[in-house]
């Protein structure tokens, strides 16, 4: 884009039409481009599973919705059985409103959590681990500094509201799902774009 020249007739993009077309949160472009998105479908959906019992598992519907569903037998689970947890908080009333989380997950999607003493694949806390592990989700209640790695979720940044507007809205399930089933294995279906809006800002320069 930095190689443009400043003065254009006209500026296309073509491009698939899926979010991940835009890699930047902000484009800055002599022109105001007009947008030619493909008119296939190209959108991959996961076929992965998480087994809740022996009849039950979750996965990613074609229109990319989680569902629970049913099927005699369950085949090569990427994941099942109760999700193990530890929860290091200091707040007693935060503590409180994650384990509702985890029971209003229970009752919609059929996950079950346990909780442990340490270990664990999910790791609840209000302080930034010095060693973080691949193989476990960090899920952090408090203001974390630098940049994460992407096992490690801030739910206050990543919803870009208060801890208290996220309680009042009952948003906390979602934002804990959303990370815990794609750390688990079964992945989003990748989400087209409109006119409008592309998940990019495309500023033309002054």
């Amino acid at each position: 884009m930095d190689l443009l020249p400043k003065h254009l007739d006209s500026l296309h993009f073509y491009v698939s039409g899926l979010e991940n077309d835009f890699g930047s949160k902000l484009l800055f472009v002599p022109e105001i481009p007009l947008l030619h998105k493909s008119t296939s479908d190209k959108r991959t959906y996961s076929k992965a599973k998480i087994g809740i019992d022996s009849t039950r598992f979750l996965s990613v519907s074609e229109l990319g919705l989680l569902q629970l569903d049913t099927a005699e037998k369950i085949t090569d689970p990427v994941f099942s059985g109760p999700i193990e947890f530890s929860i290091s908080l200091s707040n007693q009333e935060k503590k409180n409103q994650l384990l509702a989380a985890f029971e209003a997950i229970e009752e919609v999607y059929g996950l079950t959590f346990s909780e442990v003493s340490e270990g664990g694949k999910l790791i609840l806390t209000d302080q930034t681990q010095e060693v973080i592990s691949k193989e476990k989700l960090y899920l952090l209640v408090e203001s974390g500094d630098g940049i994460l790695p992407q096992n490690v979720i801030h739910l206050e940044k990543q919803s870009g509201l208060t801890w208290e507007e996220l309680i009042e809205k009952g948003l906390l399930p979602e934002l804990i799902l959303a990370p815990l089933v794609h750390f688990l294995g079964i992945h989003s279906q990748e989400k087209k774009v409109n006119n409008q809006s592309t998940g990019t800002t495309i500023c033309p320069n002054s």
